[in-house]
């Protein structure tokens, strides 16, 4: 039998059926368990990248750290000079608490409780 010819089980049956339905319920099982590992896997596979996602690589993270550290500074700084423009403190204000919120999101809660901001670690875990 070449690969390409049907076997031949699938073609001759007794004569009640039962060797071609025996082989029509292996074949529905197989294909169950082959459906049922891969949910299983699919699950495992989308668990993982979220929590990649969620989290992020530490490099990125680092980066988006010192941003965060750069925009809390700079719009610190500008708000402190902008004072007599209503709009230039309003936008510099903004961009320095955008640059607190992006600091704490990206801070490693461990290291900010070690440097005694533990309240704050509780909050953003």
């Amino acid at each position: 039998s070449t690969p390409f010819e049907p076997h031949s089980t699938m073609l001759t049956s007794d004569t009640t059926g039962g060797g071609l339905l025996q082989d029509n319920d292996q074949a529905r099982s197989v294909g169950q368990q082959a459906i049922d590992k891969t949910k299983e896997y699919g699950e495992m596979a989308m668990q993982g990248l979220h929590g990649y996602v969620m989290q992020g690589p530490a490099g990125v993270s680092v980066l988006c750290f010192l941003g965060g550290l750069a925009t809390a500074i700079i719009g610190a700084v500008e708000t402190i000079t902008g004072i007599f423009s209503p709009f230039s403190l309003v936008l510099n204000f903004y961009l320095f608490i955008f640059g607190v919120i992006t600091v704490l999101l990206e801070a490693d809660p461990a290291q900010l409780a070690k440097h005694g901001l533990g309240f704050v670690a509780t909050r953003i875990e």
